[in-house]
């Protein structure tokens, strides 16, 4: 059985043209097909995500029978509140990386979902931007209540958790194409990155070892298959 994996990332709020990408990914039978944002899809920029909290942008990728989306910087920088509201809103919104500033759990936040399509399991986790361990790496971070980490032994920590349970390792990155070349360095079992925040448009996916890298450019300009 085969399945179709469609991917965008880093939108922007550019929707009219997501909407094009939106008419050309119709196309694929959504039975058959997995769809993947890798953050950064909501800029708190257009009127349409301040005026909705953030809501209104997983109206649109819901609309386009989305499975999951990263936490990308621009998803936090409205504040706390606005991404516990995305968080709770019944999409799966994901990080494994991402806390509140004091370390601690944020209320409702998954680090992976396990999707299972036409008998053929996934498990998908994502992550959000990590910005380096030193307190100025922090500090927008820390004005929104919030906190990034090292992903990598939250990552390690998962696959070991769901072991036997899946078929095939997705991950959404919002951390850039520099350090998901890094990511697969460390860790070899994972089978996809999709990834985001550098912007890289890649035509076709770079492989490294057993893991296909994908990143589809910005600004709703591509999606990937």
């Amino acid at each position: 059985m085969q399945i179709t994996i469609l991917h965008t990332n880093d939108v922007h709020s550019c929707f009219e043209e997501y909407g094009h990408l939106v008419s050309s990914m119709r196309q694929y039978a959504p039975e058959k097909t997995l769809v993947f944002d890798s953050g950064d899809f909501s800029d708190y920029r257009s009127v349409l995500i301040s005026g909705t909290y953030g809501l209104g942008g997983l109206e649109l990728l819901k609309y386009n029978h989305t499975n999951g989306e990263a936490i990308g910087n621009n998803e936090f920088f409205g504040g706390l509140d606005n991404l516990l509201k995305m968080i709770n809103s019944g999409f799966p919104i994901l990080s494994a990386n991402l806390t509140l500033v004091d370390g601690s759990k944020i209320p409702g936040l998954k680090e992976c979902v396990l999707i299972e399509k036409q008998g053929i399991r996934f498990l998908v986790i994502a992550t959000s931007p990590y910005f380096g361990p030193r307190p100025e790496n922090q500090v927008f971070l820390k004005m929104e209540g919030l906190a990034s980490h090292d992903p990598i032994a939250d990552l390690r920590r998962i696959l070991d958790t769901y072991k036997g349970q899946y078929d095939y390792s997705i991950l959404l990155s919002h951390q850039g194409y520099k350090h998901d070349l890094e990511t697969v360095q460390q860790l070899k079992d994972l089978d996809l990155i999709l990834g985001g925040h550098s912007h890289t448009l890649l035509t076709q996916p770079v492989i490294s070892g057993k893991t296909l890298i994908a990143q589809s450019g910005a600004f709703g300009k591509n999606y990937l298959k």
